[in-house]
């Protein structure tokens, strides 16, 4: 058998120690893997550039108080909601006045002094004017929507329900509903009257509403309020 060198075979040994020894020390300790930069540890990822910030919204519009009331037994003016009604033709249905208030019950003074008193202290009242819409259903099925703006308007629809309209304020002793002649830049349509047409019977529950309105009445109201008249 031939004899191993033992010098030689203690080199070997020497050597492959030697060479694991290098190889284990190159890398970092098992599962370690890439350390993070430096002073880049708990920071938030960037926003992206392209991200888009939602607008803020819009700050609504406080609307104008505006109420639709009705005489009571004490003879003040109280806000209305609904209203119970025959439906009688020849006869008035109901009579609403368009007051800038939300009070429950407005008492005191004569009409024009205290819906000028309330009108006034009310600046983003000043340059509107007062509109009314009616709306309802007849036996055939058809909704009826009329707008009144002024007198020429209220010659729409007399079939079924006859309207009038009033300026309470701009008067000067006796006073009856307001003729196209009537206008000027002044009036304001304070109040709406409801008569029973020929052909009331065919009428089902009206919708009163009132709105205030500048340039464009079709535009949204700066200020709203709706009675519905129930027939009974």
């Amino acid at each position: 058998m031939r004899k191993v060198n033992k010098r030689w075979l203690l080199w070997v040994l020497l050597t492959v120690l030697i060479a694991a020894t290098v190889l284990g020390g190159c890398g970092g300790p098992a599962g370690q893997g890439n350390a993070p930069e430096e002073g880049t540890e708990g920071k938030p990822a960037p926003q992206g550039a392209g991200e888009t910030i939602p607008p803020e919204p819009e700050e609504e519009k406080q609307q104008v108080p505006l109420g639709l009331y009705i005489k009571n037994g004490s003879g003040n003016r109280a806000l209305t909601t609904t209203v119970d009604a025959a439906f009688t033709s020849g006869k008035d249905i109901v009579v609403l006045s368009a007051f800038l208030s939300a009070e429950p019950e407005i008492s005191g003074g004569t009409f024009a002094s205290v819906w000028s008193d309330l009108w006034e202290a009310i600046p983003e009242a000043a340059g509107c004017k007062i509109g009314y819409r009616l709306t309802y259903a007849i036996v055939s099925g058809e909704t009826v929507s009329q707008t009144i703006l002024g007198p020429e308007d209220t010659e729409e629809n007399r079939a079924w329900v006859e309207t009038y309209i009033y300026d309470d304020v701009h008067q000067d002793g006796w006073y009856s509903h307001l003729l196209p002649s009537d206008m000027t830049e002044q009036t304001v349509a304070t109040t709406i009257k409801l008569t029973g047409g020929p052909e009331i019977s065919d009428v089902g529950t009206i919708g009163v509403e009132a709105f205030l309105y500048k340039e464009d009445p079709s535009a949204e109201p700066i200020g709203r309020w709706e009675v519905i008249v129930i027939k009974e």
